[in-house]
């Protein structure tokens, strides 16, 4: 039996400046990195919500991407590059992702 202790959540966004975008590419390459790196990850929609920069509640789907596995050896930047990935691939003001929850905010 093994136990995975530790685990991730990268926050995929489906929109940008109000418009819907395209995210299968970014989506496809969180999970072909995690499942990679991990043996494997899920992925779920959820709903996010959020005041942007003009006060006004934004409300958007987006897919969760989570894995388990074992991250005593700092993958830290690793993480942060992927968010970065995910950021500037879909023109992002930020995104998140979560590490044991604790929500990073990029």
């Amino acid at each position: 039996m093994t136990e995975l202790k530790d685990k991730v959540t990268f926050y995929i966004p489906s929109e940008s400046n109000g418009q819907s975008i395209n995210n299968s590419a970014v989506l496809h390459m969180i999970a072909k990195r995690l499942s990679k790196r991990f043996g494997g990850c899920t992925v779920t929609d959820g709903i996010g919500y959020w005041v942007n920069g003009s006060g006004e509640l934004v409300c958007e789907p987006v897919k969760l991407v989570y894995c388990y596995g074992d991250f005593s050896n700092g993958l830290s930047n690793l993480f942060f590059l992927l968010a970065t990935y995910i950021k500037q691939s879909l023109r992002q003001e930020s995104v998140a992702y979560e590490i044991n929850n604790k929500l990073v905010l990029v």
